[in-house]
């Protein structure tokens, strides 16, 4: 409040209403006086706030409409609002009436433009108006590829193939997904063409893995996407408390490399001699011969309880094979319990 020459000035603090109570006093410097009044500060409407949300972008090759959003305009009386979409700059004027509007557009050979003024007003009649704009590119959709469904190789690394993919007018940004526990890809794979993701460990029996590749234009306008199923073969087995652990399974030439971890889960020392307790065969049953000269480990005596022992085996065969048996045993009991795998290559 102030007192301006022979005016009193009272500001009422922002959106009050009510009786405001005034007490006056007036002195000429020998007598004064007081006296109380009263003022009835009447409400007064505020104007609406009309919100069009942000200006869209869209590509017109994965879109044929969009969604314009008044929802979060607001009233500070909160007062009921009505809602007016206008598309200005068509030859034809068109309004709409609701709050939020889906616009399906016709498909053209050019980039275009579209206007929208959105006007609220509340049930005093004061209204607000707010503008979005919306840009619709021209523009050819990627397509994603993810591959053809394929059996990974059992090794430490198994890579995926994206360079199915293509973009007629755009460079392709990769994104790969695998919702799975065992299997996870790294942020940086995962943008990759190409990833790696490494092969799980301890798997008891085969698994299915469905690795979704999305592919996007460089500015994200328009996207695809494409799944690819990738099956990987079990490569745990445990015979009379040894558990076998297939780390790796690769051919060169005519060459077989086999890596394998040992763990010993018996109560007694385990003796290890992989010449005589991992048999390798092809496609029509010859047995690789092992090479005593190559590898890593293929002895090992007194492997305790608990321990594990990591072998790296090399076998010739006579011609590349295609496939392969893989037969681990634990001892060199004829009878004695065995472990089994079958790949191809």
């Amino acid at each position: 409040n102030e007192i301006i020459d022979d005016k009193l000035i009272i500001k009422p603090v922002k959106n009050y209403f009510g009786k405001l109570k005034v007490s006056l006093t007036v002195s000429d410097n020998k007598d004064s006086t007081n006296f109380d009044f009263g003022i009835n500060v009447s409400p007064v409407e505020d104007p609406p706030i009309a919100i069009a949300g942000d200006d869209i972008i869209i590509s017109d090759g994965c879109n044929t409409s969009f969604t314009l959003d008044g929802t979060k305009s607001w009233d500070p009386d909160n007062d009921e609002l009505k809602f007016n979409w206008e598309l200005l700059n068509q030859s034809k004027l068109m309004v709409f009436d609701t709050s939020v509007v889906k616009y399906t557009f016709s498909d053209s050979t050019i980039d275009r433009d579209f206007i929208f003024v959105l006007t609220v007003t509340d049930i005093t009649g004061l209204n607000d108006n707010d503008t979005v704009l919306v840009s619709v590119i021209n523009d050819k959709p990627p397509m994603a590829n993810a591959g053809i469904d394929f059996i990974a190789p059992i090794d430490k690394k198994v890579f995926l193939d994206g360079s199915g993919s293509k973009d007629t007018d755009n460079k392709i940004e990769y994104n790969w997904i695998i919702a799975d526990n065992d299997i996870s890809l790294s942020q940086v794979e995962s943008k990759k063409q190409n990833p790696y993701f490494l092969y799980p460990r301890n798997l008891i029996q085969d698994k299915t893995y469905a690795f979704v590749l999305s592919v996007g234009d460089n500015k994200s306008y328009c996207e695809n996407k494409d799944t690819v199923l990738v099956t990987c073969k079990k490569n745990v087995g445990v015979a009379d408390d040894v558990k076998f652990e297939l780390i790796r399974a690769s051919n060169k030439d005519n060459k077989v490399f086999i890596d394998l971890d040992i763990t010993n889960q018996q109560n007694w020392p385990l003796d290890f001699a992989a010449i005589t307790l991992v048999r390798v065969e092809n496609q029509i049953n010859r047995q690789g011969q092992i090479d005593p000269y190559r590898g890593k480990n293929t002895v090992k005596y007194g492997i305790e309880n608990g321990e594990t022992v990591g072998v790296e085996l090399v076998y010739d065969f006579e011609t590349s094979p295609t496939n392969i048996r893989i037969l681990c045993k634990p001892n060199i009991k004829i009878l004695s319990d065995s472990v089994m795998y079958v790949l191809s290559f």
